[in-house]
């Protein structure tokens, strides 16, 4: 299974750096930013200041580590008999796990979910706020994701780290391209997979870009 899962990171190495750069292409064919895109973006860097200048929430993002492997172990049928959460750190007791469960905190941004869901039942002259949320939280979820990661989770060690790095990597493109076609209006997801697959065939000299 270690083999398996060593090929496989192995491959999602260059899926991913073909992902990000067919997500950038498209970032960059976009027209002049939209309302929403604005907010989404301040969200973004005023999260990036807060953690620069002020303040890091490590408590927070410690709560929304522990509480998603917590949903993720719930989402596969298992049970969570202990959570522990502190400012150094936490831990959560399951019954059962597997890679998902494992590395879904540094892919799947809890918050971010949470006022995602808020934006499709919020009054309509709330939304730009809701979004400069999403774009926020995002934000929280990037940077506290790297900031943990150079801590040398033990997360990472159950699948391998080569798997575990690239899985995580490969996971956040897709989620983060996700977001922001869920709050944009010029994004499509759909025309960046599609964009990725151009680039792919640019490279393999199967049709011009």
């Amino acid at each position: 299974m270690k083999l398996v899962k060593l090929v496989f990171g192995l491959f999602l190495i260059p899926v991913s750096l073909l992902l990000t750069g067919a997500f950038v292409h498209s970032l960059v064919l976009l027209q002049s930013p939209q309302r929403t895109e604005i907010f989404f973006l301040a969200g973004i860097v005023s999260y990036l200041l807060l953690h620069i200048l002020l303040y890091r929430p490590v408590f927070m993002h410690v709560m929304a580590h522990e509480f998603t492997h917590a949903v993720w172990t719930l989402i596969f049928g298992g049970k969570v008999s202990e959570f522990h959460v502190t400012g150094a750190g936490g831990n959560v007791k399951v019954s059962r796990t597997n890679f998902l469960i494992t590395l879904a905190p540094y892919f799947f941004p809890l918050y971010t979910v949470v006022v995602l869901l808020q934006c499709l039942i919020i009054k309509k002259e709330f939304y730009d706020y809701a979004v400069f949320l999403v774009g926020f939280t995002l934000s929280f979820h990037i940077i506290l994701t790297i900031h943990s990661i150079m801590q040398k989770q033990s997360d990472f060690n159950e699948s391998g780290a080569l798997f575990s790095y690239s899985f995580v990597f490969f996971a956040n493109i897709l989620v983060i391209a996700g977001i922001f076609a869920a709050v944009s209006p010029q994004f499509k997801f759909l025309a960046f997979l599609k964009d990725a697959h151009s680039i792919l065939g640019v490279l393999l000299g199967a049709n011009k870009f």
